[in-house]
């Protein structure tokens, strides 16, 4: 079966395919809540989590390669390694429970009734599992074949599949995923149950015994200790766990717990200790975590995120992206847009989002520069800003350098360009500024009372601004006076945007609710409206006065909805959105939008035009060098939804929906194959032949007579290092070092693929060939520090230069012309290796010099 890193053939957009609809074009297709990892020693690991994701890995994570589900489950919620199958064999826990005996590639469902909804999963030896779900728990003891049920006390079905854990076949403890948790305890097996004790937890996320008197269960706040089988319990940590959310016991003394504000907590010494660090710089829910020997650790969580650590000090993320929080996207027009995120990334498109292209700049990215918003007015004229401190920056070539301009107050700023060099700016705490000369110095106008979210001016004059305890406030003199305005009944709602499309048509929007306001006499009147759904809202952007967007959400999933009679009546067009959505760009026509949030999402609205797709062109090695990384560019019209497919053994990396992807060469032929999709259902198909070209294998390199040599006599280039730096490029295997040190040769196939290097082989050079007749002659060499040089040309000028080895100037001489030249070299220089280097006339020569101790 096709594989693809970081990306999935039919989960490309939010929706089924349709005449209009939402596709996600960044980070890469799946933005999956990871819930469960299991890494296997060989190194074989899973991860699975909701919109039916499954990752996997030979290379204990190296590259992870997302696999086609065996059903469209709305969350897989864990993953178990058969015992003893070196993780080719693996259990699925979903709606029904799901075995693989070959790393994914075919499925064999157990077809129990989805009522069974399954959670947990544990295996007590290489043939018996258990799984834990809603109606009841699950038992096999072949090793998956056949499956026994067993119902809950009183065939009680629980809201959420529960938590379990056995220590032997017999015993085992479950606890419900649900309010007032309570604790059930088994000596059978499972096939009845009773409760333990009678204290109930809030919400528990996990549980773990060591023996039959020794647990841990995890709550949503504390992590709770047994040491009487479950009859009571006692809280281990001493302050609250962030939104704690998964529990991992490496060891008897190892214990670690994830958390949903991206932290990790964990101790290693069984509770004693709790230490407490944050591996990302963003912060995605971190649902569960895996180990090997307590001494490897995986974490995995929401945004298809996976971090491993062997020390809990430094952290690799596995599953690469720019998944930062996108605050700001603007488009000038249906191909060329922008969009800046909190931590300083800058991404660009020059064909409405087929490729989008990571343009950080180096000091953004090294002080995760908080970037708030990105305004486009040209494709020369491009304005940003910063949240804290109000940094503004220009670019003048679309985002490739950025000029710091001038800079105002504090947080949250938020700016408009109403001239050719004027600007007006809020901030958060109420700070109103203005700049008469393009953003490079403002002056504080006004500190106004409260908290503000949002401005909007029509002109240098009329203005607006949205802010919290009923904080809608008008001016038309620029700002100089201001008069509250009150769309509603309440006289304390939280305004969070305000747009106006003309001087008298606008739209004011509370920060969080169902509902907004119209007006069509420029704010003197106002009228409600209701939305399609109630949630926080960021950002709103329409094409005239007819046609507008809203986008929003909360915590864990965003939201678009969509006016065509100028916010009369709303429809929904995205509701599932894995985080709130921060900003929307509607440059041209209904027919086309983008909106950008956390998690870094860059999504796409598309209408079917009725063009069809096509493809004209596919560009890319066709036989590159095996394990090199690689891209491959198509050229396309009218082409929404792109989906590569490459030979088995080539893993794409990152995002599959764009036109240009990147690819890591497997060792197999085959065909890249691209089709090209709108959201009518028409689609069209490119095709490149692949091969790979061999890497070369590491020459071995001797030092004889003066020279460097390899045996290998058939390469293209041989490139000679000395101590690991390029120093030279030969068309012959063999090369005369002038510079003492280890060296060493990669060759260059006629493919153009490099080997490794060889081993180092040091050579001290202390001569040089013998030289002709009527060349000058240096002696002593070596010498303790007095040179002679005879055989100059009579009456010539001379330059001496001594250097290092590495051509590092120490001293220079200018002696008087003379056929015979004597130079001391001064006292204080170090025995050692040098270069002498003689210029005479415009002849230059030059000798390897060893100066000895005097």
């Amino acid at each position: 079966m096709y594989r693809l890193t970081f990306s999935l053939l039919f989960f490309l957009a939010f929706f089924t395919l349709s005449a209009q609809e939402w596709v996600q074009q960044y980070p890469f297709s799946l933005l999956s809540k990871l819930e469960a990892i299991a890494v296997d020693p060989s190194g074989t690991a899973w991860a699975v989590g909701d919109k039916s994701g499954i990752l996997h890995s030979d290379d204990f994570g190296g590259m992870w390669s997302i696999l086609e589900p065996p059903a469209a489950d709305p969350v897989f919620r864990d993953v178990l390694i058969l015992p003893g199958s070196g993780g080719a064999q693996a259990l699925l826990a979903g709606t029904d429970l799901h075995l693989t005996t070959d790393n994914g590639q075919t499925w064999t469902s157990t077809g129990f009734d989805e009522i069974y909804d399954f959670g947990g999963l544990q295996a007590l030896d290489a043939q018996t599992f258990l799984a834990f779900a809603k109606k009841g728990m699950a038992r096999t003891e072949d090793g998956g074949s056949t499956w026994q049920e067993l119902p809950y006390p009183g065939d009680v079905s629980f809201g959420n599949p529960p938590h379990g854990f056995f220590i032997s076949e017999s015993e085992g403890w479950m606890v419900e995923f649900a309010l007032n948790s309570r604790v059930f305890h088994t000596t059978d097996g499972g096939t009845t149950w009773t409760q333990a004790g009678t204290q109930t937890f809030t919400f528990a996320r996990g549980v773990h015994f060591f023996d039959d008197q020794h647990g841990l269960i995890l709550d949503n706040d504390f992590l709770y200790e047994s040491m009487d089988g479950g009859l009571s319990w006692t809280a281990v940590n001493p302050t609250e766990f962030p939104i704690p959310r998964g529990l991992l016991v490496a060891s008897d003394d190892f214990w670690v717990v994830t958390c949903g504000n991206g932290s990790i907590q964990y101790t290693e010494d069984t509770g004693g200790t709790w230490l407490q660090i944050s591996p990302l710089s963003y912060s995605p829910s971190l649902q569960a975590a895996a180990s090997l020997n307590a001494e490897q650790f995986w974490i995995a969580g929401s945004y298809s995120t996976i971090v491993w650590t062997d020390d809990f000090a430094n952290f690799t993320e596995q599953v690469p992206g720019v998944k930062a929080p996108f605050h700001s996207i603007d488009f000038l027009d249906d191909q060329q847009g922008l969009a800046v995120s909190t931590e300083g990334h800058v991404v660009r498109t020059f064909d409405g989002g087929a490729i989008w292209e990571n343009i950080t700049p180096d000091d953004f990215s090294s002080n995760q520069t908080p970037l708030a918003q990105v305004y486009i007015e040209s494709e020369d004229a491009v304005w940003a800003s910063t949240y804290s401190g109000g940094q503004m920056y220009f670019s003048s070539d679309f985002g490739d350098s950025w000029q710091a301009l001038g800079a105002a107050g504090g947080s949250d700023f938020r700016f408009q360009k109403t001239g050719p060099q004027e600007f007006f700016a809020i901030e958060y705490n109420g700070k109103f500024y203005h700049s008469t000369d393009g953003a490079m110095s403002w002056t504080l106008m006004e500190d106004l009372d409260g908290i503000f979210e949002d401005l909007f001016f029509h002109n240098p004059q009329d203005g607006w601004l949205a802010g919290r305890d009923g904080q809608l406030l008008h001016t038309t003199d620029g700002g100089q006076t201001w008069q509250t305005v009150q769309p509603g009944s309440d006289s304390l709602e939280d305004f969070g945007l305000i747009r106006f499309v003309d001087e008298q048509t606008g739209w004011a929007v509370p920060r969080l609710g169902g509902h907004l306001y119209r007006t069509e006499d420029g704010g003197l009147t106002w009228q409600q409206h209701n939305l399609s759904i109630n949630v926080l809202w960021k950002d709103l952007d329409f094409v005239d006065d007819q046609r507008l967007w809203l986008c929003g959400g909360v915590a864990g999933f965003g939201v678009v909805v969509q006016s065509v009679d100028g916010g009369l009546n709303w429809t929904t067009t995205l509701a599932d959105a894995p985080q709130i959505l921060q900003a929307l760009s509607c440059p041209v026509s209904e027919e086309v939008a983008w909106v950008a949030g956390a998690a870094g999402q860059i999504a796409k609205w598309v209408v079917c035009s009725g063009d069809i797709p096509v493809f004209n062109d596919i560009e890319g090695p066709s036989a590159p060098c095996l394990g090199d990384t690689v891209q491959y560019t198509v050229d396309a019209t009218a082409v929404d939804i792109f989906e590569w497919e490459f030979p088995s053994a080539w893993f794409l990396l990152g995002n599959e929906n764009t036109a240009q992807v990147s690819v890591i060469v497997g060792e197999q032929q085959g065909d890249v194959i691209v089709t090209g999709k709108n959201t009518c259902g028409d689609s069209t198909e490119i095709a490149l032949a692949l091969d790979f070209s061999p890497i070369p294998p590491a020459p071995s390199i001797a030092f004889m007579d003066g020279l460097l040599e390899t045996f290998t006599q058939d390469a293209a280039a041989y490139h000679w290092y000395l101590e690991g730096v390029l120093t030279a490029t030969t068309s012959v295997n063999t090369y005369e070092p002038t510079v003492s040190g280890n060296w060493s040769l990669s060759i260059l196939s006629p493919a153009g693929c490099e080997s490794d290097l060889s081993e180092e082989v040091f050579v001290m050079v202390t001569g040089t060939s013998a030289p002709e007749a009527s060349s000058p002659q240096l002696s002593p060499n070596p010498t303790h520090g007095l040179v002679t040089i005879r055989h100059l040309p009579k009456g010539s000028k001379s330059l001496l230069i001594l250097t290092d080895v590495y051509g590092k100037r120490i001293l220079s001489a200018t002696p008087a012309p003379a056929e015979t030249l004597e130079w001391a070299l001064p006292g204080h220089l170090p025995a050692g290796l040098y270069i002498l280097k003689l210029q005479v006339d415009e002849k230059q020569y030059a000798w390897r010099l060893l100066l000895l101790d005097k």
